[in-house]
């Protein structure tokens, strides 16, 4: 079995690190998804901007100030529809273009 090079505990990868191992050395792994998330919904937004597209923030984030927090470790139903809402609708030929920022453009 593959163990952690800092502390020998069992890690999934060869000559790789634990997980208490890994967030020590890296901080909390929530925090930088959640920056890289802002960074490519601003990267997404001001694309359609420079286009001249109106665009409309829909996220959770921007309808429900705070739901992050709230939902951070909870499954089910309402919690799955809220995650999924589009950050951005866009109205592009009298339709309303939604926006995820996860999705390929």
């Amino acid at each position: 079995m593959p163990d952690c090079i800092e502390c020998g505990a069992f890690t999934k990868f060869n000559n790789g690190l634990c997980t208490n191992c890994y967030q020590k050395k890296n901080g909390n792994p929530w925090v930088s998804g959640v920056i890289k998330g802002r960074i490519a919904e601003t990267i997404v937004e001001q694309l359609f901007i420079s286009l001249d597209f109106q665009v409309f923030k829909y996220g959770m984030e921007n309808s429900i100030p705070g739901i992050t927090d709230l939902l951070k470790g909870v499954r089910g139903d309402v919690a799955k529809n809220i995650r999924q809402m589009p950050d951005f609708v866009v109205p592009f030929l009298g339709l309303p273009l939604i926006i995820n920022k996860r999705d390929k453009i």
